[in-house]
């Protein structure tokens, strides 16, 4: 073969920017169906956990919070009958 013939089916080779471009094969992966639920039961048990422990934060705060509103009842309370006190004294 000559040499521009050589030359033009070596052009022909090279990929175009301009021909359809097949798609790499699509790889399904099979997966253990043991493996899956123990993962799956993995995840799902630390989820539990850490919702219950958002409860248990969660509570101990509204704990907190009931407290304190207590303290302020009690000391606005207390306030306002010493305040009575001592305009009924005078």
């Amino acid at each position: 073969m000559s040499a521009p013939a050589l030359a033009f089916l070596e052009g022909c080779n090279t990929a175009s920017p301009f021909a359809p471009q097949s798609q790499p094969p699509i790889v399904i992966q099979r997966i253990n169906k043991a493996q899956g639920m123990t993962e799956h039961g993995d995840s799902a048990a630390s989820e539990r956990e850490e919702i219950a422990a958002r409860v248990a934060s969660f509570k101990a705060m509204q704990q907190k919070f009931e407290r304190e509103r207590e303290r302020y009842f009690v000391t606005t309370l207390e306030t306002a009958r010493r305040l009575l006190d001592t305009r009924s004294v005078v």
